[in-house]
């Protein structure tokens, strides 16, 4: 019986192990937030905060993607205060269908070291979308051969990068085989390395 009891909480904590526990995913070694600002009717502002995280290569180039299919691309105005030494540029509008608008900013004199932030970023525009508008896909590029560096998504100031995951069901059910596991043992007289006689 006992050896019976080992093998199975051998292989709980085995099922348990390969469950895993879900561990939130980091933020991105760069973080574009933004907060949105309603104008009124379908017009908004979207003001974004850069920051570098952890990417060895100081930013100095950055660019975030306006779906056409969403963002009125020819409404795209930039009113940005406050960012001395970075460049604002737009895509050329029309972009061809299925290309989206693309907002672009960048400063050969003073990029973002580790740990470094830049706010003042901000564009106004017109919504084609239904509900609110959202986060924007970004890339960070290498400013002396235009690698992509970083590429994810802006996300809402105030509001985590990734949120906690609920645990997998594989998890919860080598959870509940342990418990009921446990009280098998304790009701058949399992002891660990004990030997019991009577």
């Amino acid at each position: 019986m006992r050896s019976l009891c080992r093998r199975l909480v051998a292989a709980l904590a085995v099922v348990a192990g390969v469950a895993g526990v879900s561990v939130p995913a980091t933020a991105g070694p760069v973080t574009i937030g933004y907060e949105l600002v309603a104008l009124g009717g379908s017009t908004y502002e979207y003001r974004y905060t850069v920051t570098n995280v952890s990417l060895a290569t100081p930013v100095s180039l950055f660019s975030i993607e306006f779906d056409t299919a969403l963002y009125d691309e020819t409404s795209l105005t930039s009113k940005s205060s406050g960012i001395a030494g970075w460049v604002e540029s737009f895509s050329a509008t029309p972009q061809p269908p299925g290309l989206p608008a693309v907002y672009d900013v960048y400063n050969l004199s003073d990029p973002l070291d580790i740990g470094e932030s830049a706010t003042g970023f901000a564009v106004e525009f017109v919504w084609l979308g239904t509900g609110t508008p959202g986060s924007q896909p970004f890339k960070i590029y290498d400013i002396a051969n235009f690698d992509v560096l970083d590429s994810g998504s802006t996300t809402l100031a105030g509001s985590p990068p990734n949120p906690m995951p609920e645990p997998s069901a594989a998890l919860l059910t080598a959870l509940a085989l342990l418990g009921a596991a446990a009280a098998t043992r304790q009701r058949s007289g399992c002891e660990g390395a004990e030997l019991r006689t009577t």
